[in-house]
């Protein structure tokens, strides 16, 4: 499996198949890039690319509580600067085909727990009785636990059957504290 974005090794927590890779290069190289991608002057591509860094290092420390400069985070780190692309791609194809990085039982199961709840904590973020709730979904092998605090107990009754019916889900399981509507 090939994700590609910021980070996404990290939203994909206990998938050991998966490979974190980060891929760098000096601010020179990158300040030529946005010049000829976004067609920004040089002194405009270094504050874009300064304000971007900035935003993505705010975004990933709100949502992980991690730098993402941080190379522990990664399996491998590359710069493009030092590298090329076509060595680069055979890098990183290479260590993707390694035994570390080869699907076991244990990651597909990581794999399909983590599928299954996300696909609920959909459903949950769309339907119109859950969307303002704080609300925790956790999978393991089809059981999926709900747990959180509402002001209405007909969410189980109105949410159970359909959320049944989401792929990978054979049972769903409630703990949600009742609390009174202000």
């Amino acid at each position: 499996m090939v994700y590609h974005g910021h980070l996404g090794h990290l939203l994909l927590p206990g998938i050991a198949h998966v490979v974190g890779l980060r891929v760098v290069a000096d601010l020179q190289s990158r300040v030529k890039a946005a010049c000829r991608q976004e067609g920004l002057g040089r002194e405009e591509a270094k504050a874009y690319i300064e304000r971007a860094d900035r935003q993505q290092r705010q975004w990933v420390r709100f949502l992980f509580g991690v730098d993402w400069e941080d190379a522990r985070l990664y399996d491998l780190v590359l710069n493009l600067s030092r590298v090329r692309l076509p060595t680069v791609s055979e890098m990183v194809a290479r260590l993707a085909a390694g035994e570390e990085f080869r699907p076991t039982p244990d990651s597909q199961r990581a794999m399909r727990n983590l599928t299954a709840a996300s696909r609920v904590r959909a459903l949950l973020a769309n339907h119109p009785e859950t969307r303002d709730l704080d609300l925790h979904v956790e999978a393991v092998d089809g059981i999926v636990m709900i747990t959180g605090v509402s002001h209405s107990e007909a969410i189980e009754a109105a949410l159970t059957s359909a959320l049944q019916r989401v792929q990978g889900v054979t049972e769903v399981r409630w703990e949600i504290a009742m609390v009174p509507h202000p």
